[in-house]
Order: structure tokens, then C-alpha cells, then sequence
């Protein structure tokens, strides 16, 4: 028996999305049934925007140069600790990180302070990301502020926006 490869293009988009050993469900020829196959490579972009993939035919038999058409069987991680994407800063090493507010005491009665914690960003799309920090679901972290704010930096909450 032949070994059969079934060989598309995705978009950049899409391929983002995929990986060899992703599972995918195949429709051949308007067949009722799907086949599922095992994703073996994604191709680098080409000049068009797109990547192609190859996924391995389970034993059967197949007419070459068919048509077909795929699904894919990916189940997104659930992750507990989500924020907007535009919390997630970048410092001059590559480090992810976000900033978070703090009270602290001072002679003039309570201030609050920006302090930074670092992050790792497990996955990410275009409004949000998942990450793993050290934080409490009870920390105020800084998504967005009308100027630029640094660590140790004085902070006012803008109660309208909160």
C-alpha cells in the first residue's frame, strides 16, 4: 500500500495556529465521513503570505489529486490568569512584564506606587494574553495610562475608567 500525504496551503493567519502532531479532520471528494490525519510539517511563508502543510493519510484508499477539505481538532489551554495584551510591556532585555499598583504609607498619607513584576507570556492573540506571574486576583494592574509610567512612579486611578 502507498503511503498518501494530503498537502495544503493556509494563510500566515492560520498557520500561526498549527503545528506538526496537530490533529486534523479531512473531507474527501464530499465523502460523509472524515478522515483524520496527523500534521507532519508548516511550511515557512511564502511570497503570497502562505505556509504549507502536510499531514500524514491514515491507511485507506485514495485517488490522487483529490479534493478535499480540513478542520482542525485543537483545544485551546484554558489559563486562569488572562489581561489585555496592552498590559504586557517589554523592557530594553526582551523581559516581559506588567505594572501593578501598590499602596504605600507616607507622611502624607497613602500613596499609590506602580511596581513591576515580571511575567512569562504563555500565549497571546491579538487582544489578550495568558500569562504566568506572581500576582493575586486582588492586584490592580495597569492596562492603560494618559502618560508614560515607570516603576516606583507615583499613580492617581482614574475612577471613571477603572
Amino acid at each position: 500500500s502507498e503511503d498518501y500525504e494530503f498537502i495544503t496551503q493556509v494563510s500566515k493567519e492560520e498557520a500561526k495556529h498549527l503545528e506538526a502532531g496537530d490533529e486534523i479532520d479531512i473531507m474527501l471528494n464530499h465523502d460523509k465521513k472524515a478522515v483524520t490525519a496527523i500534521i507532519e510539517s508548516v511550511g515557512l511563508e511564502d511570497e503570497q503570505g502562505k505556509s504549507e502543510i502536510t499531514a500524514a493519510m491514515p491507511e485507506g484508499e485514495y485517488s490522487g489529486g483529490s479534493y478535499a477539505s480540513f478542520t482542525v481538532n485543537k483545544t485551546s489551554k484554558q489559563y486562569t490568569q488572562t489581561l489585555p495584551l496592552q498590559a504586557v510591556r517589554m523592557d530594553s532585555n526582551q523581559v516581559n512584564y506588567i505594572l501593578a499598583i501598590r499602596e504605600s504609607s507616607t507622611s502624607l498619607g497613602k500613596e499609590l506606587i506602580a511596581y513591576r513584576v515580571n511575567v512569562e507570556v504563555l500565549e497571546k492573540d491579538s487582544r489578550t494574553a495568558a500569562i504566568k506571574a506572581v500576582i493575586s486576583p486582588e492586584d490592580k494592574i495597569i492596562i492603560s495610562s494618559s502618560k508614560g509610567i515607570e516603576e516606583g512612579d507615583r499613580v492617581r486611578i482614574d475612577e471613571e475608567n477603572e
